[in-house]
């Protein structure tokens, strides 16, 4: 009887929860953001005891990124890009990582679905860009915390990067002490003196292992038209350490995703990989007109792919019904 009440109420909340999914926004947005941060913070819980013992080594991402490009099977996650040689010799690897990336499969089987229950879809162009192994300073747009989808879906691609975050990120458990095994560089906004060390320390390891390193030279999110004042950081390292540069463009977001309209609806992102910009022989005097270009040539990709997306269920399409 007791458990004919439970079937009873399941079957009653898995009703309300798909009719207010199918017809109510705010909800439906409320929802997925939950699933999003909920299914990262189980990976990560999930990943710790598999590289803890292998601390701050970049390749860790690569685990942690196995079998998040998989949205919808298991072969082609294993067979696409570098992720997949885990499972078998890698010129990269030791003997022990095959063992372990299969663990991580495990670890990270709600992740593998996590594109497909947000219904978002990601198409990379410009991948020869990225896949030389050769230090460099990644610098993208920054919309939202769904980049973080982008970045990890395309760490098997890069083999060997790390990224500047904010410090704040460490202290969001479990999630910032994985980032933290996995090679993220925390950086203390509040203090220069502490932030200007943490980046010559990242500048030195990324020239001395020949690691890319992931910059959002905006400094915080913006969904406009228009991408954010570029910050002097990653253009400093590039120069001061003579990297190339390599230029990231994630299309708009504003076809799928309204956090003011409280709509999030499923959603075709183009993320365009732009050849390196070298940086040979520049000087800090160089850098405004550095900022500039990169900046323009960004924002032109930027205008153009966003265009290019198709949407199953466009946002304008839902801002008239609810008008």
């Amino acid at each position: 009887m007791l458990a004919s009440e439970y079937t009873n109420v399941l079957v009653a909340v898995i009703m309300v929860t798909s009719f207010l999914y199918e017809f109510s926004n705010r909800f439906r947005l409320y929802l997925k953001f939950l699933l999003y941060y909920s299914m990262v913070m189980m990976c990560s819980v999930m990943a710790i005891p598999l590289i803890i013992w292998r601390p701050r080594d970049v390749r860790n991402t690569l685990l942690g990124a196995a079998e998040l490009k998989a949205t919808t099977s298991l072969p082609y996650g294993l067979l696409q890009g570098r992720a997949g040689q885990l499972l078998w010799p890698h010129p990269h690897a030791d003997t022990s990582w095959p063992l372990i990336a299969s663990f991580m499969l495990i670890a990270t089987f709600p992740l593998r679905s996590l594109n497909l229950l947000l219904g978002l879809e990601w198409e990379v162009h410009g991948q020869e860009h990225i896949t030389v192994d050769r230090a460099a300073i990644v610098v993208a747009n920054h919309q939202s915390s769904l980049d973080f989808l982008g970045m990890v879906y395309m760490w098997p691609m890069f083999y060997k990067i790390t990224a500047i975050a904010k410090k704040e990120l460490f202290y969001a458990m479990p999630f910032g002490l994985t980032a933290w095994l996995c090679g993220t560089r925390f950086i203390d906004r509040r203090n220069p003196d502490r932030a200007k060390a943490s980046m010559n320390a990242a500048l030195a390891y990324v020239k001395e292992e020949k690691v890319k390193l992931w910059v959002f030279p905006e400094g915080t999110r913006s969904m406009s038209d228009e991408m954010l004042p570029f910050k002097k950081g990653a253009f400093h390292l590039a120069v001061e350490g003579q990297l190339p540069i390599l230029p990231i463009v994630y299309s708009s977001y504003r076809g799928f995703l309204s956090h003011p309209l409280k709509i999030f609806n499923p959603g075709h992102v183009i993320v365009t990989c732009l050849p390196p910009i070298s940086t040979k022989g520049m000087t800090k005097e160089d850098m405004p007109k550095l900022m500039e270009d990169v900046r323009a040539q960004m924002m032109e990709v930027y205008r153009k792919t966003s265009t290019q997306v198709h949407h199953p269920r466009p946002l304008a399409e839902e801002v008239k019904k609810q008008r």
